[in-house]
């Protein structure tokens, strides 16, 4: 009698081996494209590229089109990527990447959470690094269970996964070097002043724009298992935000009055957090490397922390080279906060 199971097991290896194929020829017909901007590739050198036939090059070219990536076709001259779709997709998102990134670029429509996603992916032993990324959150994650707005599918939802399996004191300030890092990529990219909220926001004037959330799996004094998440209001609409959002939360394209182009803005910040983790890893990027001020959006601020003792209250001065805020209270007297919930009069904002 044959073994059914079994069978159905091989019925859906070999439905995702041709759906990584599909989606490997996807990434190989981008990349081309992307290289000829804004010019034109002919069909049959897409073919011979690829090595298939022109008949399934133009398969794939209308594949894509449906997914709202405008290619247009001129005769003589081939085709050209004309118009890209303002959401994060897969394979264009894999394709503005390096190589490295060819099979860990993990996509869906939506999904719950993609930390949640990268850390399961890291249980079952997928090879590091890895991203997840989706247009939609049904229920992202912030800091301290809170839950952080993914429904506008003109953000970046993003997680990284490593495995640096290196002592807990390299990557304990892992997450303020990272928002620094960020800060200064969106500052080149679009010379707007982003700033770094201890211990994992990122503000562009008085609205927050951006959230960070590390996850960490120890053993033995060891990160073994590092997930960093990372949600940035791109391209998303203020009208679509809730009330209570729209007071305090922006976008990158509300507060320069156009879009930017996602999918190659996502990728070349992919590359600067993965260069950001390589070299802390190597301990050639510290917070020292950064000069904070220059980033530290409470500085000289009013602030109230609450922690798991109570509140604080009190003036930022700062933070020290392990990431604690320095914070000086009523008496003169300097305290460290290692973790807690950061809270600043509006008068000051």
């Amino acid at each position: 009698m044959p073994n059914k199971p079994l069978a159905r097991k091989k019925n859906r290896n070999a439905s995702r081996k041709r759906r990584k194929d599909t989606q490997d020829l996807e990434v190989t017909v981008l990349k081309e494209l992307i290289k000829a901007k804004p010019g034109y590739m002919s069909g049959s050198d897409l073919a011979l590229r690829l090595g298939i036939s022109k008949v399934s090059v133009w398969g794939r070219l209308q594949k894509l089109q449906k997914d709202g990536i405008k290619i247009k076709a001129q005769r003589n001259r081939g085709y050209s990527l004309s118009k890209e779709p303002n959401k994060i997709h897969g394979e264009l998102l894999t394709a503005y990447l390096p190589d490295l990134w060819k099979d860990s670029v993990f996509y869906e429509e939506k999904m719950e959470s993609t930390n949640q996603l990268a850390s399961r992916k890291l249980v079952l032993g997928e090879n590091t690094p890895f991203i997840v990324t989706a247009n939609q959150q049904s229920k992202g994650k912030g800091r301290m269970g809170s839950e952080w707005s993914s429904k506008d599918f003109r953000n970046l939802y993003l997680s990284f996964a490593f495995r640096p399996a290196a002592r807990i004191k390299v990557l304990e300030p892992f997450t303020l070097i990272v928002g620094a890092a960020v800060c200064e990529f969106i500052r080149e990219k679009t010379q707007l002043k982003a700033m770094v909220k201890w211990p994992n926001d990122i503000y562009i004037g008085d609205k927050k724009v951006a959230g960070m959330l590390t996850e960490s799996r120890l053993e033995s004094e060891k990160v073994i298992d590092l997930v960093f998440g990372l949600g940035l209001n791109i391209n998303g609409r203020i009208t679509l935000m809730s009330n209570e959002l729209r007071e305090k939360a922006s976008s990158l394209s509300n507060e320069l009055g156009y879009n930017l182009p996602i999918n190659q803005f996502s990728a070349e910040l992919v590359q600067r957090v993965y260069a950001c983790y390589q070299m802390c890893l190597k301990g050639h990027l510290t917070l020292k490397s950064f000069d904070w001020s220059e980033y530290d959006f409470l500085a000289g601020k009013e602030i109230q922390v609450k922690t798991g003792n109570g509140r604080i209250a009190g003036f930022c001065k700062g933070i020290n080279h392990q990431g604690e805020l320095l914070l000086q209270d009523s008496f003169g007297k300097m305290i460290r906060c290692r973790s807690g919930e950061v809270s600043i009069s509006r008068a000051q904002l």
